[in-house]
């Protein structure tokens, strides 16, 4: 059996409203059975600056935005093995979105740790991947890196997604 540790971060974060962001993410390490540790907590707090973000709000004071920042800090915080990404930008603005795109982008790598990260934006999942798997209606059209998807599209489906502008099929 294979058993690796998951952490799951949906496109649509609800938080208990009466804790804080802090609250929230000590509430999910434990439950987890990570209690924080000094070197863990050192590591939420580089992670709270990375994301510019104020623990000490109520759920029920976050942004869409923001409550996916604790929802990201929470799951990149954690002992995981492996994180699952639901399009956790959907509901950041484009300044935001940017800006969190790059710090996932700097800590993935600093980490190490495999992401799935599902979206519908190429240019997050070109900027962001190391392989992309292309689907169409449930179906994978191509797995391969930005650089082959762009040059060598394997069906008119990749070739017209893939780049900005659009392929022209004239």
């Amino acid at each position: 059996a294979v058993h690796a540790r998951l952490a799951y971060v949906p496109g649509d974060v609800v938080l208990w409203p009466n804790l804080t962001g802090g609250e929230i993410i000590d509430l999910l390490s434990s439950l987890r059975g990570t209690p924080p540790s000094a070197d863990a907590r050192a590591h939420r707090e580089r992670l709270v600056r990375d994301f510019d973000l104020d623990l000490t709000k109520k759920g029920r004071a976050y942004s869409k935005g923001n409550r996916q920042k604790v929802a990201l800090i929470a799951a990149l915080a954690s002992d995981a093995e492996l994180f699952l990404l639901d399009e956790p930008l959907t509901n950041l603005d484009a300044q935001l979105r940017l800006e969190t795109r790059a710090a996932l982008e700097r800590l993935q790598g600093e980490l190490g740790i495999t992401t799935i990260y599902v979206t519908h934006d190429q240019e997050e999942a070109l900027s962001l991947a190391d392989t992309i798997m292309m689907m169409n209606d449930g179906r994978v059209q191509q797995v391969a890196t930005s650089r082959e998807l762009y040059s060598h599209p394997v069906n008119r489906f990749v070739a017209g997604f893939v780049g900005t502008p659009p392929m022209n099929f004239v």
